[in-house]
């Protein structure tokens, strides 16, 4: 899917570049570690676990999964709507916690969320999009809130398709340059 195919990207410009890269997916075999993202307590346990066995994660880049075209608005009854904004706010909030605790109690740490635009896809995106508002308002508070603690929480609003060199330079910047910049929606999108 895209957001599996934007993270493996990520993750090879960032190892290219030398950062240490653990990848963490829901059951794909591929990856470092699986879990159920959207279980907060097995997402905290894996995080801990990482950091026993890899060291301290300075780091987190996520990507939250969707389709295009998404679901229909006419046909998004009310348990459709509220299984995407579970899906995407406790997948970004799950591995934000979990991530943000150890970050916070270290004093340092970089949160990054793709956080996609569909303000200019064509087709029926409405459940999608505001699933995605869910996420930048989640991303502008939780980063006003650990910013006291030197953690900086930002996301990366990317137009679709997605320009994967502008994205892996955007997280290359707000890993290394961007230390100041926090509870911020950095825009990718053309003519935005």
């Amino acid at each position: 899917d895209i957001a599996s195919e934007v993270g493996a990207k990520a993750a090879e410009s960032l190892a290219a570049k030398g950062w240490m890269v653990t990848g963490v997916s829901a059951g794909k075999a591929e990856a470092d570690y699986c879990c159920n993202l959207l279980d907060r307590a097995e997402v905290i346990e894996t995080v801990d676990r990482i950091e026993a066995e890899r060291g301290p994660i300075y780091g987190l880049f996520t990507a939250t999964p969707f389709e295009l075209p998404g679901i229909p608005f006419l046909s998004a009854t009310p348990d459709k709507w509220q299984a995407r904004l579970d899906a995407w706010l406790a997948l970004a909030t799950n591995l934000s916690f979990a991530c943000g605790r150890q970050m916070a109690r270290r004093k340092e740490g970089r949160i990054m969320v793709l956080a996609p635009d569909f303000s200019r896809v064509k087709g029926d995106c409405v459940v999608e999009a505001t699933a995605a508002g869910a996420l930048h308002g989640f991303l502008k508070s939780f980063g006003a809130e650990v910013a006291g603690e030197y953690v900086c929480v930002n996301g990366i609003y990317a137009g679709l398709p997605f320009d994967f060199e502008a994205i892996n330079s955007t997280c290359d910047y707000l890993l290394d340059d961007g230390a100041y910049v926090s509870a911020q929606l950095i825009s990718l999108a053309e003519n935005a």
